[in-house]
């Protein structure tokens, strides 16, 4: 694995978003050693979204260039 960051609302996330909606560690965000970028749920309250689309627990989604990826009610656009 290339490279790996949390996303949440705890000050401990890599990637910290002020949200009450997002749990503390709300999800991962990683690309493997192919250079596909993935995230997953880490069994979050309310879910995380690729483009309106509730990823499954437990399952990476692949992320691509423009798609968007929601924790809580925060929005990250994907632009590599």
């Amino acid at each position: 694995m290339s490279a790996s960051y949390t996303v949440g609302r705890s000050p401990q996330a890599d990637i910290h978003v002020d949200d009450e909606y997002a749990s503390p560690l709300h999800a991962r965000l990683y690309q493997d050693d192919a250079g596909q970028v993935w995230v997953e749920d880490l069994a979050s309250t309310n879910g995380t979204f690729v483009n309106d689309v509730r990823a499954p627990l437990g399952t990476p989604v692949r992320v691509g260039p423009g798609d968007t990826v929601r924790v809580g009610r925060t929005a990250l656009p994907w632009r590599p």
